[in-house]
């Protein structure tokens, strides 16, 4: 489980999201890539997203740790803290 920081931040991006039109979503993870704990892993979903809410934010104490958590959206952007089994599985 990640830091208690990196949850707040995660769900403050998921409030944000939810509060936006979907086609927002593109700038929030333009910012979102600026945050220390953005991972890397956020990027195999935004090559292959076709649609802003098919986009995946992973946040994580250290680059590529395995304490991380995932911003995604289905039915709404929320906070998903359960360990990813396969990381394709979470694209549409």
């Amino acid at each position: 489980m990640p830091e208690r920081a990196v949850l707040q931040i995660a769900q403050e991006y998921a409030d944000v999201l939810n509060d936006l039109a979907p086609e927002a979503a593109d700038a929030v993870f333009e910012d979102a890539a600026l945050e220390p704990c953005w991972d890397e892993r956020s990027n195999l979903f935004s090559l292959t997203a076709e649609d802003p809410t098919d986009y995946v934010l992973v946040l994580s104490d250290q680059p590529g740790s395995e304490d991380y958590v995932v911003v995604r959206c289905d039915a709404g952007w929320f906070v998903d803290t359960t360990s990813v089994e396969e990381w394709p599985d979470l694209a549409p």
